[in-house]
């Protein structure tokens, strides 16, 4: 492995993820650099809602649409958990597999492949990708903190509903449905909105009862937050809810986003719930100085000053309302 070339790819990859680029242009850029590192014909990217690990977006690179639209004949839902924990990529002749994680949170998937005429990818190709996992999980988490430029229009709120047939096959969508669909980020998009990648992954986890939750968190080219979730029906079919995304469904993945700890991320929850230094100490059962301290880290991670700064600034930016909750509650006793 160039070790050169790999310090210089890393530089500029780390250089991309602080440009304020959407995750496609970031994507764009990091594939051009990583093809000077790790050689390849074509490519495809996957982002991925750290909690739930659903897909929210794709972009292929001299690649075509994969038929089922799923992803899971890249990455079965049974391995999505095992591999997102682990770095070391999954190799596989002329296919080489990735997650990008960060701080325990997996933030995307990659897939490169190299054409028959070419050398299988080896352990330096693994090594090289490895090393770099970091680095674009970051850059992919940094893509969601660009300002969210709203489009009214998209959707108008109005919730859509996308119906499966016991063997897999949509049955309806609604109107609504597709035009959501139709604002999320798929490069290229898919042949019909019933075709789409992230909604068709909820669906299959839905009727496969699979261990991984049948829900994401889903950004619109339009800055709009999404909520996907799937529901079984009476009649074996499923269903897939597409609707705006809640604030208090949107705050935990912007913390996360931030970068932010889980001791991090309870203290800033219980800032947006208007308790004071005292009552988060108590709420916590730690000392106030162990709050301040946290507190001093919190406003470094969002590049604020204050608590009514990190409120407006941060979280209110993101549409996530100061009374709505950052997480789920939290016992004090899992505070470390």
């Amino acid at each position: 492995m160039n070790r050169e070339m790999l310090r210089r790819v890393r530089s500029e990859i780390e250089r991309f993820g602080r440009s304020d680029l959407d995750w496609v242009d970031f994507a764009t850029q990091a594939t051009k650099a990583l093809n000077r590192l790790v050689a390849f014909d074509s490519c495809r990217w996957y982002t991925v809602d750290p909690e739930t690990l659903s897909f929210t977006g794709t972009l292929a690179k001299n690649m075509r649409r994969a038929n089922s639209g799923s992803g899971d004949e890249e990455f079965p839902p049974e391995d999505i958990n095992h591999w997102s924990c682990h770095r070391k990529p999954a190799l596989s002749g002329g296919e080489l597999r990735a997650f990008c994680v960060i701080d325990g949170a997996c933030w995307g998937a990659t897939v490169f492949l190299r054409g028959p005429d070419r050398p299988d990818f080896g352990e330096d190709e693994v090594r090289a990708l490895t090393a770099l996992s970091e680095p674009i999980a970051d850059g992919l988490r940094r893509t969601l903190l660009i300002s969210s430029a709203t489009d009214a229009t998209v959707g108008d709120g109005v919730p859509g509903i996308v119906v499966f047939g016991e063997r897999g096959g949509v049955e309806s969508i609604s109107a609504a449905a597709e035009r959501w669909i139709e604002d999320m980020v798929e490069v290229p998009p898919p042949g019909s909105p019933a075709e789409s990648t992230m909604v068709t992954i909820i669906a299959a986890r839905t009727r496969g009862g699979a261990a991984l939750p049948a829900r994401s968190r889903v950004r619109t080219r339009s800055g709009r937050w999404l909520s996907l979730h799937g529901t079984r029906l009476s009649d074996r079919g499923v269903a897939v809810v597409i609707q705006a995304a809640a604030p208090h469904e949107v705050a935990p993945l912007i913390a996360h986003a931030y970068g932010l700890s889980g001791c991090e991320r309870r203290i800033a929850r219980l800032c947006l719930n208007g308790l004071s230094t005292k009552e988060i100490a108590e709420a916590l059962h730690v000392s106030p100085y162990t709050v301040q301290d946290h507190l001093k880290s919190i406003f470094s991670k969002t590049g604020t000053r204050s608590r009514t700064e990190l409120i407006g600034r941060v979280f209110l930016k993101y549409s996530a309302s100061p009374f709505e909750s950052l997480d789920a509650p939290v016992p004090a006793r899992s505070f470390f």
